[in-house]
């Protein structure tokens, strides 16, 4: 008999999962999957968390993280956004899927609807089935740049809606959505008692012209708005496993009273360095930013030379979400075909079944690194 709960009975390693495991297997991969950077923490960062005295950080902190680290956090949300916010309006978490997590079992009862759009972070659909909340799915696709009309998620909103998850800019399409949308969003969950969850983890990632909007510009009392930040990305900190929620009061109450018997608090000595971190976010966001625009403008030049594949250049984070239809192959045969040529990417319908003609390339090397990759990908024989 196995002693594993039912609900995990039938899992099925992801692609994702296994992407892990493979860099693990084989040394001549060029890794452009997971959205981690090659990037280290800035320095100053790394100095800050060290010279504060590490022997006396390394207890437990308020259970709703630091209050140093909250003060800075409502100051930079005051400077970034003009919303003012409190300490108890926050909650520091181990990286922003934890903050997700709380906040959905916080308010999903069983049955209740969360309203999904797609593609997606494949992270949402396991979390949201995890509380026995039911997936709906907003569809998009690339005529409209993977934004969503506001009539479309209309249609799908019932009695039963529960929440909406939003992100943007988006994992995996690189579409940052307009503050109109935000309103609209913003208005109907109002008039149709719903949360929003809004995922802002790739804010600093936003090229040309285009600007990223926070939910807290439009929801600035947090009626029925939450935020999911972290460190990971704008701040080259993924290792250090630091993000924060913020919402009503009453949500972080609830947040806690949950957190408190899983982790209790966030660690110490990394909140240390995110302190340091918010101090210099706008000079380390520009240095990230620039990093990256070079890298995507270089990865999509190159896609254009490939016959059959085809891309748009992405209004923000670090990703493109490449259409590979034309080859005649889906998305698992063509990652599995550039795997042998030792290029490691994500097949599209992890993060949608609508999507399996597609493929995730992470800009996640330098340059040089990316000119061998493509190098490598125009060898591959359906070229």
């Amino acid at each position: 008999m196995s002693f594993i709960s039912n609900k995990y009975q039938n899992i099925k390693a992801n692609a994702m999962m296994a992407a892990s495991d493979t860099i693990n297997l084989r040394h001549d991969i060029i890794d452009l999957s997971v959205g981690d950077h090659d990037i280290f923490t800035d320095q100053r960062v790394i100095d800050a968390a060290v010279r504060n005295n590490v022997i006396g950080h390394t207890l437990y902190t308020h259970p709703l993280g630091d209050p140093k680290f909250r003060e800075i956090i409502v100051k930079s949300v005051e400077e970034d956004y003009e919303c003012k916010i409190n300490l108890e309006n926050i909650i520091v978490t181990i990286g922003a899927g934890h903050a997700l997590y709380l906040a959905l079992q916080g308010i999903v009862n069983n049955g209740d609807e969360i309203l999904v759009i797609a593609p997606y972070y494949p992270a949402y659909i396991d979390q949201v089935s995890s509380v026995d909340g039911n997936i709906v799915l907003v569809k998009t696709s690339e005529t409209n740049g993977f934004i969503p009309t506001i009539g479309e998620i209309k249609e799908k909103v019932t009695h039963k809606t529960k929440a909406i998850i939003i992100n943007s800019p988006n994992n995996p399409t690189g579409a940052i959505y307009p503050k109109s949308l935000l309103e609209d969003i913003y208005k109907l969950s109002i008039e149709n008692n719903f949360m929003i969850l809004s995922d802002e983890v790739y804010t600093a990632f936003t090229y040309a012209d285009n600007k990223f909007v926070s939910m807290l510009e439009i929801d600035k009392n947090l009626t029925n708005t939450i935020v999911l930040k972290s460190m990971s990305k704008d701040y080259a900190m993924t290792g250090w496993r630091i993000g924060y929620m913020i919402g009503s009061e009453e949500i972080i109450n609830i947040a806690k009273y949950i957190n408190d018997g899983i982790t209790y608090s966030a660690p110490t000595i990394c909140q240390e360095g995110s302190i340091e971190a918010l101090k210099l976010r706008k000079e380390i966001s520009i240095k990230l930013r620039c990093t990256y625009n070079d890298r995507i403008k270089y990865a999509f030049s190159r896609i254009n030379k490939i016959d059959n594949i085809e891309v748009k250049l992405p209004q923000g984070c670090i990703y493109l979400f490449i259409d590979i239809e034309k080859t005649g192959l889906d998305g698992v045969a063509f990652s599995n075909l550039l795997l042998e040529s030792g290029v490691l990417v994500l097949p599209g319908d992890i993060f949608g079944d609508e999507y399996k003609n597609y493929i995730r390339l992470t800009c996640n090397k330098d340059i040089k690194i990316l000119e061998e990759a493509f190098d490598r990908i125009e060898k591959i024989s359906i070229f």
